[in-house]
C-alpha cells in the first residue's frame, strides 16, 4: 500500500536556526503522502515567525502547527499522539533533517516486509558520519541500549494506548523507553532499512554525547527496571555488560588520548614544558636522548590515574636500572600504580657519553575481564604469592623459634646439671674426709 498516509510530527523548542532546514527536508520527500503536523513547545527565540513562514510553503495538503507553554518533549510527543491520522508515523526533532528519500525507502521496506517498526543508522548531519550503525533487530541488545532511534517508521495501529514515559520529561532517554515498552508489549515485526538513514545533529549537552554518564545510567537504570520481573535474564545481562562497561571504560578510553611526557632539569626544580612527548601506548619502550650537564628527569606517564604493571628506566649501553628518589605513585617492585592526577616519577642519573636512557612500560589490562592479565588476576595472583611467602616465612620463624626454646631448655637443663657437680664438688673438697688424706698426700710429697 504505498499510498499509506505517514503522519510526520515535528517538535520544536529554541530551534530558530535549524527549523527550517528540518521542514524544508520533509517538503522535498519523494513520498508525498504525509500529513505534517508541527508542535512548538514554547520556543522562547524567533521559532514561531520561522516556522510560520515556513509553513506557508508546504506542499502537503494537510498541514497543521500547534504552538503551546513549554511542557517538555515527553508531554509535547504525548499530545501529537492525540492529533496522527495516519497508517504510519515518524517523529523528527525540529535540528535534525531527512534524507530525500527517507519516508519513502522506509514505507518500501514496511510494505514489503509487513513491518510494524523499520529503524535505520543515524548519520553526524554535518561531517555525514555514522553516529548509530545499524544492526539487526535483537530484543536482547536492546535491553543493554537502544539502536531505533526516535525518527524510525512506526505502523500507527501498533501503538494502541502507549504513551511516553510522563517520569522521563526533560530526562532524556524518552524515545528508548517508548520503543523499548512498544517491542516488549506487543508481538511486533521489528525490521531495520539499510538504504537510508537520519541526519541527526549531535548537540554538547545531549545525552547521547556521554557527557553525564551519572545521569544517563540514572535513567537508563529506571528504565530497565520496569521489565526486571519480566524479563530477568535480559536485565541481569544488560547490568553485567554495563557494570564491566563502566568500570574500564572512562580511564581506558582517557588514557588513550594521553601522552608520556618527559622533562629534564640540572636540579629538582622542572619547566611546565615538556622536552619530550609520545603517545601512550599499552606496551612501548622508548628511547631518550639525554640533555647534556642535565641529570635529573621527570616523567609523567599521563595526567589521570592510570596503572602500569612495570615501569622501567635503564641506562642503554649497560642496562643498570635507575631507580625514583621521588613518586607520588605507589611502587611496588617494577610496578606502580598512580590513585591520584598528574603522576609523576623523578629519577637522578649519572650516564656515560654516548649512552641514552630506555623507558620500557606496560600498562595493566583494565578491559577484558577473562583475560590472564586482567589487572584483577594479576593483582590477586601477587597478592596470593606474596601471602605464601609471608606464610613460609612465618613457618620458618616458628620452626626456628621452637628450636630455640628446644636449646634453651638443653642449656638450663646442664647448667642445673654443672650447678649440681659443682656444688657436690665444693662439699667433697671442704669436708674433713678430704683435707685429711690431701695433708698424708702432701706430707709424702715432700719427703721426696
Amino acid at each position: 500500500m504505498m499510498d499509506a498516509l505517514v503522519s510526520i510530527v515535528v517538535t520544536c523548542y529554541n530551534h530558530e536556526s535549524y527549523v527550517k532546514d528540518c521542514l524544508e527536508s520533509i517538503f522535498q520527500q519523494t513520498y508525498k503522502n504525509i500529513e505534517l503536523l508541527v508542535f512548538n513547545d514554547g520556543s522562547l527565540d524567533d521559532s514561531d515567525t520561522v516556522i510560520k513562514d515556513t509553513l506557508s510553503l508546504s506542499p502537503f495538503e494537510n498541514t497543521q502547527y500547534f504552538y503551546h507553554e513549554n511542557k517538555g518533549v515527553v508531554l509535547t510527543r504525548n499530545i501529537a499522539l492525540e492529533y496522527v491520522s495516519g497508517d504510519y508515523l515518524v517523529f523528527v526533532d525540529s535540528d535534525d533533517t531527512l534524507k530525500k528519500d527517507y519516508i519513502r525507502l522506509l514505507v518500501e521496506t514496511a510494505e514489503k516486509e509487513n513491518a510494524d517498526i523499520v529503524y535505520s543508522a543515524l548519520y553526524e548531519l554535518n561531517s555525514g558520519e555514522v553516529v548509530l550503525p545499524i544492526k539487526e533487530y535483537d530484543l536482547q541488545e536492546m535491553f543493554i541500549g537502544n539502536f531505533i532511534h526516535a525518527s524510525s517508521l512506526i505502523r500507527t495501529s501498533a501503538i494502541g494506548n502507549i504513551k511516553f514515559d510522563e517520569q522521563l520529561n526533560r530526562e532524556k532517554l524518552e524515545d528508548y523507553d517508548f520503543y523499548l515498552n512498544l517491542v516488549t508489549s506487543k508481538e511486533l515485526k521489528v525490521v531495520p532499512c539499510y538504504e537510508t538513514g537520519l541526519n541527526y545533529r549531535m548537540s554538547f549537552d545531549s545525552r547521547s554525547n556521554h557527557q553525564n554518564l551519572k545521569s544517563y545510567y540514572k535513567t537508563y537504570g529506571y528504565i530497565i527496571g520496569k521489565y526486571l520481573t519480566r524479563f530477568p535474564n535480559y536485565v541481569k545481562e544488560a547490568l553485567d555488560y554495563h557494570f564491566e562497561r563502566l568500570t574500564s571504560l572512562d580511564i581506558e578510553h582517557s588514557i588513550k588520548e594521553e601522552k608520556i611526557s618527559i622533562y629534564f632539569s640540572e636540579n629538582e626544580a622542572f619547566s611546565d614544558i615538556p622536552d619530550y612527548q609520545n603517545q601512550i601506548q599499552f606496551q612501548d619502550e622508548i628511547e631518550i636522548p639525554v640533555v647534556k650537564g642535565k641529570n635529573y628527569i621527570r616523567i609523567r606517564p599521563s595526567n589521570i590515574p592510570s596503572f602500569y604493571e612495570f615501569f622501567v628506566l635503564k641506562s642503554k649501553e649497560y642496562q643498570t636500572e635507575i631507580l625514583p628518589i621521588m613518586s607520588n605513585g605507589l611502587i611496588d617492585e617494577n610496578s606502580v600504580v598512580f590513585e591520584d592526577f598528574y603522576p609523576f616519577l623523578d629519577y637522578q642519573f649519572t650516564l656515560s657519553e654516548g649512552d641514552k636512557l630506555v623507558l620500557s612500560y606496560k600498562r595493566y589490562n583494565i578491559n577484558d575481564i577473562v583475560a590472564k592479565d586482567y589487572i584483577g588476576k594479576l593483582l590477586a595472583k601477587q597478592k596470593y604469592n606474596r601471602l605464601q611467602t609471608i606464610l613460609s616465612y612465618e613457618q620458618k620463624q616458628r620452626q626456628l623459634e621452637s628450636e630455640l626454646n628446644q636449646k634453651t631448655q638443653e642449656f638450663d637443663d646442664l647448667s642445673k646439671e654443672y650447678n649440681t657437680l659443682l656444688s657436690n664438688y665444693r662439699s667433697i673438697t671442704n669436708s674433713i674426709w678430704w683435707k685429711i688424706p690431701t695433708k698424708i698426700i702432701n706430707f709424702f710429697r715432700r719427703k721426696k
